[in-house]
């Protein structure tokens, strides 16, 4: 299926630079874009989904208890909460090292 869009003029000059930075297609570049973020939106939706269940299992644990299979899919959802943070965690600490290298720079005196 085709489908065709308008954009404005600062968004499709947008699109063909960085297009032309990627030596591709704007047609293409767009369609791969456009075919990430859909994939972005569906991961967002199902996590939102699965984290809603997390909570109502955390909530459900301290109120009243969880069989042993609510407890099998809490901790995989646990386990699943520490897989997605990892790598903002991995680019917190980057962003914590930087800072550190830049204080390390700095002349004596203005610390």
């Amino acid at each position: 299926m085709e489908l065709t869009i308008q954009l404005d003029d600062p968004l499709a000059s947008q699109l063909h630079d960085r297009a032309s930075a990627d030596q591709v297609p704007p047609q293409e570049f767009a369609r791969r874009l456009l075919g990430e973020a859909l994939q972005h939106l569906d991961e967002s939706a199902k996590w939102d989904t699965q984290n809603r269940r997390r909570i109502a299992l955390i909530r459900k644990s301290v109120r009243e208890g969880l069989t042993i299979d609510e407890q099998a899919e809490l901790q995989s959802l646990q386990e699943a909460v520490d897989r997605r943070l990892e790598a903002r965690d991995r680019q917190l600490l980057d962003e914590l090292a930087r800072f550190k290298e830049a204080v390390e720079r700095l002349p004596e005196g203005t610390e």
